[in-house]
């Protein structure tokens, strides 16, 4: 069998979506009709999903007859659940409501926000007006040592300045578990995901030097800086896609303020606070 690639998928799909349109009913189930754009809508769903089994059904005449007897199966399941009554239900009510909303705010976001145009002169404006933000944060490589006391502390700090080695330290005496196995290896840590004394401890330290005991909640830590980088600005090319979703994000929080003001909205801060307090 023929091994297929995925250009020579994507050249097939070409085909097959260039291929002339037959009838375009193709089924009907107690005369609700299945026509051509819904099939080719789930075909096209199917195509999104990235999967390559899925992607080769929708190119053969027996994965085009299994698509189909999928609409056709649902379809006789909505034919059943109205003829009960389901739809009417509240619970099944609610839900269609739901979905409803899900595509009309989706759809209303894609024509005003996702799909609008940034100019170039904006995007570039932006990125000028933002450099400090854009930048790779500062960053340390770092390992470290747990132990309960300062006491302890000073004891590892003696031993390492007598010519232990670090990594099999940690590995020997820290408490923790995560990182003793790798020699208390931190890897790179940047600005803002450690607590304040640990950050501004290890912050203030060059390559190549060892902490003073660092206490936090989680004990007493004894850090070796490893490698040190700065903070560094990138290219307004590498960021460029960066900054145009910024950008249509200050547009989306700036079209949901006039939206508020325009349509107006109320909270029911009471009855908010009522179902955090249960």
């Amino acid at each position: 069998m023929r091994r297929l690639t995925c250009a020579s998928v994507c050249v097939m799909i070409a085909v097959a979506t260039a291929a002339p349109a037959a009838a375009q009913v193709l089924a009907e189930v107690g005369g609700d009709r299945i026509s051509r754009e819904e099939f080719l809508a789930a075909v096209a769903g199917l195509r999104r999903e990235g999967d390559l089994q899925l992607t080769l059904k929708t190119l053969t005449r027996e994965g085009h007859r299994e698509i189909l007897d999928d609409l056709i199966e649902k379809r006789l399941y909505v034919r059943a659940a109205r003829a009960e009554g389901l739809h009417q239900q509240p619970d099944v009510q609610r839900a269609i409501e739901q979905a409803a909303n899900e595509i009309l705010a989706h759809r209303y976001l894609d024509v005003h926000i996702t799909n609008a145009v940034v100019a170039e002169t904006e995007l570039r404006a932006f990125y000028e007006q933002h450099k400090n933000e854009l930048n790779t944060p500062a960053q340390v490589k770092a390992r470290h040592i747990v132990v309960k006391t300062r006491e302890d502390a000073q004891a590892v700090i003696r031993r390492i300045a007598a010519g232990a080695d670090f990594a099999r330290l940690a590995e020997e005496v820290s408490l923790e578990a995560t990182t003793r196995a790798k020699g208390g290896d931190l890897g790179w840590v940047p600005r803002g995901v450690m607590t304040k004394p640990f950050e501004d401890a290890i912050f203030a330290l060059g390559a190549g030097q060892i902490s003073e005991p660092i206490e936090t909640p989680y004990g007493v830590h004894v850090v070796k800086i490893e490698d040190v980088q700065q903070p560094a600005l990138l290219s307004f090319e590498l960021v460029r896609d960066d900054v145009r979703t910024r950008i249509l994000q200050q547009r989306r929080d700036q079209l949901k303020k006039q939206l508020a003001a325009k349509i107006g909205v109320t909270v029911n801060q009471a009855a908010l606070e009522a179902l955090s307090a249960k």
